[in-house]
């Protein structure tokens, strides 16, 4: 008898320690964030923790022994089907995104990670699923596919626009340009030297300010991915003449000294003349906008090695 009673509160010791051990377990599963469900193979649910309820809006006597399929979308449940059919005891685990309809009437996304539960005997007996809300997620990567969307139609009629404002902009400037050319070649008569001076200055204008025009559609290209360069044989001397002459004016009025620097003989280059000169416009106009009155700017043109380098110098307050 003494025998049986010590075997008895021995066995009564391990079914406490069991006991125990299971309300730990539980209160770990019950105090999860991450919604907890398991199913028999048929969908019928067995067990269920809180967020799982939560999540659902209903009871745990509402959930278990009804179908964890319900309400789903056909196509949806035959997706999980066939993943379920993938799993086995060497590959036992997955993920599945699903959505459902809530309460509300707004849809309802969750990642789930699906495991199947085997006995001993390798036989399927359960399978539980682990699951988090994405619905923000989800949302989140809509808002931004329809921003995406958004800038491809902005780009699209700005592209529209730049192409309408370039066709009403060539019409009076090809106007300016042929009338110039007229007078600084004395078609109707011999003018004063200055007046020609200012009819060629005019002239010139009208062609980069054309030229302006034609960057112009370069951006849509550009926008497009439809950019193409025009390149030719040039004397990289004469395209930056060309550029002092046009920002000349801007020099006059703060009295700065331009100054050129080139090698003795200078060999010509394949480039895009316009895209060249428009670098050129851009660096310079910078130079010209911060040194002050009576300042400098140097362009120097270094070539060496097949290299030809550009180099802009000023006596302005210069960039950290």
């Amino acid at each position: 008898e003494e025998r049986v009673e010590e075997r008895t509160a021995e066995l009564r010791q391990k079914e406490e320690i069991l006991r125990e051990s299971e309300r730990n377990y539980r209160a770990v599963v019950e105090d999860q964030s991450e919604m907890i469900c398991r199913h028999t193979p048929d969908g019928k649910r067995t067990f269920v923790n809180e967020a799982y309820c939560r999540f659902q809006n209903k009871s745990k006597e509402q959930l278990i022994g009804r179908s964890a399929y319900e309400g789903m979308p056909t196509e949806e449940l035959e997706r999980l089907k066939e993943l379920y059919q993938t799993l086995t005891p060497e590959n036992p685990h997955s993920y599945f995104e699903a959505s459902t309809l809530g309460p509300d009437g707004n849809l309802k996304w969750q990642r789930w990670s699906k495991r199947v539960i085997f006995d001993s005997d390798l036989k399927l007996v359960e399978y539980q699923a682990v699951g988090r809300d994405i619905t923000e997620q989800k949302r989140a990567e809509e808002q931004k596919r329809h921003a995406v969307q958004e800038a491809y139609r902005a780009s699209a009629a700005k592209s529209k626009f730049l192409a309408a404002l370039s066709h009403e902009l060539r019409t009076p400037l090809n106007a300016i340009i042929g009338f110039s050319d007229m007078i600084r070649k004395e078609y109707f008569g011999e003018m004063p030297p200055k007046y020609k001076d200012y009819a060629h200055d005019i002239h010139h204008s009208g062609n980069y300010l054309l030229a302006l025009v034609n960057d112009l559609l370069d951006i849509a290209k550009i926008d497009a991915g439809k950019a193409t360069l025009t390149k030719q044989v040039s004397d990289l001397r004469d395209i930056i003449f060309e550029t002092i002459k046009i920002t000349e004016p801007k020099s006059q009025q703060k009295h700065l000294i331009i100054k050129t620097e080139f090698p003795d003989e200078c060999q010509e280059v394949t480039i895009d003349p316009r895209a060249i000169k428009q670098v050129l416009l851009n660096i310079i106009g910078n130079a010209q906008k911060f040194t002050p009155d009576n300042g400098k700017i140097i362009i120097r043109l270094n070539q060496e090695n097949g290299t030809s380098q550009i180099s802009i110098l000023d006596t302005g307050v210069g960039i950290p």
